[in-house]
């Protein structure tokens, strides 16, 4: 399955059922994003095709989805949390997308990560032809998910 524009049509809904299900967090599609990302949390799949899914976003994006699934206060919420929170989020999407991929259930997802970054870099995952990216603006900040595919 390399037609990117069906991965795209295939991800979308599967992003807004998370974000706004889980996170009570509403998004809007952006062209691209032009603000830095604090996390990126990413997970590997096998099925169809192999790949990865990356989720990049702000700091104060993960702490609102925190505070928003867990119910908890500004306080509460600490790195630990919201790398949890970033790493569920991402498995959450890429399970709801494989299942819209793959129905018969032949995929497999290794354990999501979640890594700080510095200042947000393109590595060129979901830009070189073989994968998608897509930007959202939320009211806590934007956000990116990108999938770059495997032959």
């Amino acid at each position: 399955m390399e037609n990117i524009k069906k991965i795209g049509e295939m991800l979308l809904p599967s992003i807004f059922d998370v974000f706004e299900k889980m996170f009570f967090v509403f998004a809007e599609p952006l062209r691209e994003v032009e603000q830095p990302h604090q996390l990126r949390a990413a997970i590997h799949f096998e099925g169809p095709f192999k790949g990865e899914m990356q989720l990049l976003l702000s700091s104060e994006l993960a702490k609102t989805m925190a505070k928003n699934m867990l119910n908890l206060e500004d306080a509460e919420v600490n790195d630990s949390i919201m790398a949890d929170c970033v790493k569920e989020a991402i498995n959450m999407i890429c399970g709801s997308f494989l299942r819209k991929v793959d129905p018969v259930h032949g995929s497999q997802m290794s354990i999501p990560t979640c890594d700080r970054l510095s200042n947000h870099t393109d590595d060129g995952k979901g830009g070189d032809g073989k994968g998608v990216r897509l930007a959202f603006a939320t009211e806590c900040g934007p956000f990116e998910v990108m999938v770059a595919t495997e032959k």
